[in-house]
């Protein structure tokens, strides 16, 4: 009697632990079902969002403004502006690369320094002039607050989902505003 009492006690330990570990294991793979379903997801969204830098030259008027033109060539609208970045790599260390802050101003004359607007030309896109729609160009104009000349060497525009575009400007003078 007492050794079916023991085998009992030690096969109900082990089932329990069967339990325990298929529960865990159970658990472990809804986990990982869930972050393989949010990733495919993030994917397919930035995979829709396809921005590239056509060119990128220094504004001859101001010399501390550069101009990006951009192309949406993806199949979704860029429309928060305020969370994309713009980021200004330099020749030389100093000046480290600047991120510019977006300002919602249509008027590249009133930019402070170190901010940058977005323009769409509303004679060519018309509709939903507050929206970059697949197909349409625009315009970064950016002014960049700088303590004496420099080279910029390569900016990078990213949207707010993580899609990056990046691009190698050559050697580009600007100086302090």
């Amino acid at each position: 009697m007492g050794i079916s009492l023991a085998a009992l006690l030690v096969m109900s330990v082990f089932f329990t632990g069967v339990l325990m570990m298929y529960r865990t294991t159970l658990f472990g793979n809804l986990v990982v079902s869930e972050a393989i379903d949010r990733s495919n997801e993030m994917w397919l969204e930035r995979s829709g969002t396809l921005i590239t830098v056509e060119d990128a030259v220094a504004n001859p008027i101001g010399g501390c403004t550069i101009n990006v033109n951009l192309k949406n060539s993806g199949i979704r609208p860029v429309h928060n502006y305020q969370n994309m970045d713009l980021i200004v790599h330099f020749q030389s260390n100093p000046p480290e690369p600047i991120r510019l802050d977006y300002s919602d101003t249509q008027d590249p004359a009133a930019l402070a320094p170190d901010n940058w607007t977005l323009v769409i030309n509303r004679t060519l896109f018309p509709f939903q002039p507050s929206i970059f729609d697949p197909g349409e160009d625009a315009v970064i104009h950016g002014r960049i607050g700088l303590a004496g000349a420099a080279i910029v060497d390569a900016v990078v525009v990213g949207t707010s989902n993580g899609s990056m575009a990046r691009y190698s400007t050559g050697p580009i003078r600007v100086s302090p505003c």
